[in-house]
């Protein structure tokens, strides 16, 4: 499989993630609706729906096997993988809690209700879909502070789960009141998993955010909602990655020599690895190979069809280099180089000749990783 078509089917299973997310969601509003309008159809329709769930859940966990299986996937996207295996289980669970709930409602159709617990099993069923909602949310956006507010939301579930056995009790004088009030503590208690599940999403979104790197790119206000953390530690978080940013931005270039390209990528990768948009650069070289300036050439979508050649020897001209060595990031954090990154390398080394300014290599950058298109075999200019 093809690099290019592997991202592609990566990016495919994760919107059907979503479209996983969607389905439980609505299984779930549907069963606690069954209950409270004392619905019947809605109720049949929630367990009916299971099939189209549960094949899902089955394309996702093929999808994934057959990534692992046809490629060897670098760190991000094997987190990337790895989420979307775990969440699609947690999402498939909360699929079977919905049809428990549904059945529930189905056996204790004919019994008498209690319009108090009814209105129970209505809050818990708005904050646990709120809630897978926001957990599918926090993955589609990567948004810490959408991770760390779910277990807070969980919090009023639990105590209606927990209060829904004194409700319960107080019908011990009906046998028939009983009977249905017993069944829906085991509705409330399907509720509260699904709450749990939520949570367990959450933590799983919160593992694609990469750690430290993830906490590095995020606000103050972000920061905030970690647990422990208050405006001040926040601040003093937010100072210390930026501090970090600047220190090796002015990495001093001061005989900064280039013998081989990890000399280059020793520097670059800790700047570049973690950048959320792309970014090309020009190291500009005298003969020596001793670095003498680097400019960034362009930020956004570096392609061939965007970038314009006569950019990246700009600043090679004006400070009279003898040779360049390119070098971009992928967001995404591997580091294949793409047909456009071949296309521009290629142009760039035709312009060079003309200019009489040596391209040696050009780098791409991951997360903790790079490649050399030198050491890829391509046919770059030699000193």
């Amino acid at each position: 499989m093809p690099r290019a078509h592997f991202h592609d089917e990566l990016e495919r299973l994760e919107r059907r993630l979503i479209d996983l997310g969607d389905l439980a969601a609505a299984a779930v509003r549907g069963a606690v609706l069954a209950v409270t309008d004392h619905d019947d159809a809605r109720a049949e329709a929630v367990i009916a729906g299971d099939d189209e769930l549960d094949s899902l859940y089955l394309e996702l966990d093929h999808g994934v096997i057959s990534l692992l299986a046809l490629q060897a996937p670098v760190a991000a996207d094997l987190r990337l993988v790895s989420v979307i295996m775990h969440s699609s289980l947690h999402l498939e669970r909360v699929g079977d809690q919905a049809v428990n709930v549904a059945k529930i409602f189905r056996v204790t159709r004919d019994l008498p209700a209690n319009p108090v617990i009814v209105q129970q099993i209505g809050e818990m069923g708005d904050i646990v879909v709120e809630m897978v909602i926001t957990a599918m949310e926090a993955l589609r956006s990567r948004s810490l502070e959408l991770c760390v507010r779910l277990p807070a939301m969980d919090d009023p579930v639990d105590r209606l789960n927990r209060n829904m056995h004194f409700e319960v009790a107080k019908l011990a004088g009906d046998p028939r009141a009983l009977d249905w009030g017993m069944h829906m503590n085991l509705a409330a208690r399907a509720l509260e998993r699904v709450g749990d599940n939520a949570v367990d999403l959450a933590e799983t979104a919160l593992a694609h955010l990469d750690g430290v790197g993830g906490l590095a790119r995020a606000s103050a206000h972000e920061l905030q909602e970690v647990p422990g953390v208050g405006p001040a530690r926040a601040a003093q978080l937010e100072a210390a990655f930026e501090l970090g940013r600047r220190l090796l931005a002015d990495w001093p270039v001061a005989r900064w020599q280039i013998r081989s390209p990890r000399d280059v990528a020793d520097r670059l990768v800790l700047q570049m690895g973690r950048l959320e948009r792309e970014e090309l650069r020009a190291v500009l070289l005298n003969t020596k190979n001793v670095v003498l300036r680097m400019a960034t050439v362009y930020q956004g979508n570096v392609s061939s069809s965007l970038v314009r050649v006569g950019e990246l020897f700009r600043d090679a001209v004006r400070w009279n280099a003898s040779g360049i060595i390119l070098v971009h990031n992928h967001p995404s954090g591997d580091p294949t180089p793409s047909p456009d990154d071949l296309h521009l390398t290629a142009e760039a080394l035709a312009a060079g000749r003309l200019l009489d300014i040596e391209l040696l290599d050009h780098l791409v950058i991951g997360h903790d990783a790079y490649i050399s298109l030198r050491d890829r075999g391509v046919a770059f200019d030699r000193r």
